[in-house]
């Protein structure tokens, strides 16, 4: 016996679903492409390429861009100071937080994998003309912008 709904989502046209298709098979052919060429997960890739924006920060700066889980980056950055490709200090203001910061294998790690994001993104946007990849990070920068919002769901009843 099979039981019928009353409401369904398009899975063509909704927002959220498309996005979350596309996040999903975009982390995992990633994580499958750096892991194969690199030997880095998908978070690790991340970590590298947000540790070489902006170098000498706190785990708790990398959860609030990436929206990551603390938990999971705080194991990822101790798993790849194991590995040699970031290193950590203690912050001057606070001595019990830590700063993290690649190293020289991470740097190039890094560097070496960023052409690799490059193909990808280009792949993704054969076919759209420059006006419209202008259009389209710009809509999804305002909906990185909004996505605070969603919180406001989580009470309700």
């Amino acid at each position: 016996m099979t039981a019928r709904t009353t409401r369904t989502l398009d899975l063509q046209n909704s927002v959220g679903v498309l996005l979350n298709f596309l996040s999903t098979r975009l982390t995992a052919s990633g994580s499958a492409t750096y892991r194969s060429r690199f030997g880095l997960g998908i978070l690790e890739f991340r970590l590298l390429v947000m540790l070489a924006a902006e170098p000498d920060i706190p785990p708790s700066r990398i959860c609030e861009v990436m929206g990551l889980d603390g938990g999971a980056v705080s194991r990822a950055l101790r798993g790849m100071e194991a590995r040699g490709l970031v290193a950590s200090r203690p912050d001057r203001r606070n001595p019990a937080y830590k700063l993290w910061s690649l190293t020289a294998e991470g740097a190039r790690l890094q560097d070496a994998a960023v052409p690799i994001s490059m193909e990808r993104d280009a792949i993704l946007l054969a076919g759209f003309s420059d006006e419209e990849r202008t259009m389209l990070i710009a809509m999804l920068r305002r909906m990185l912008a909004q996505v605070d919002g969603l919180r406001d769901l989580i009470d309700q009843p």
